[in-house]
């Protein structure tokens, strides 16, 4: 090839980034969708849920999602009227 590595793996390394970074909105997507299914459940009633879908589906989730979807969590919470059900933040 005539174009030089740097440039190649500069390219590549973008790339790489941009579908990891979709696949995390993808998963945030597929996690809000769901919660949307049990809007009383919990946390990790919810992130099991998540996990057992993506199992059966053969989807391998993105590194780290889970720890974005308990920090997304986190900050939907701190923005919920007092005497919200279990705490619980809206998904979605």
């Amino acid at each position: 090839m005539r174009i030089s590595p740097l440039w190649r793996l500069d390219v590549l390394g973008d790339i790489a980034e941009a579908i990891e970074r979709t696949l995390r909105h993808a998963a945030l997507d597929l996690f809000h969708e769901l919660a949307r299914l049990s809007p009383d459940a919990t946390l990790e009633h919810r992130l099991r849920a998540f996990r057992r879908t993506c199992e059966q589906r053969g989807v391998d989730q993105p590194q780290k999602v889970e720890a974005l979807l308990v920090l997304v969590h986190q900050l939907a919470a701190r923005r919920l009227p007092a005497g919200s059900p279990h705490g619980q933040a809206e998904c979605g």
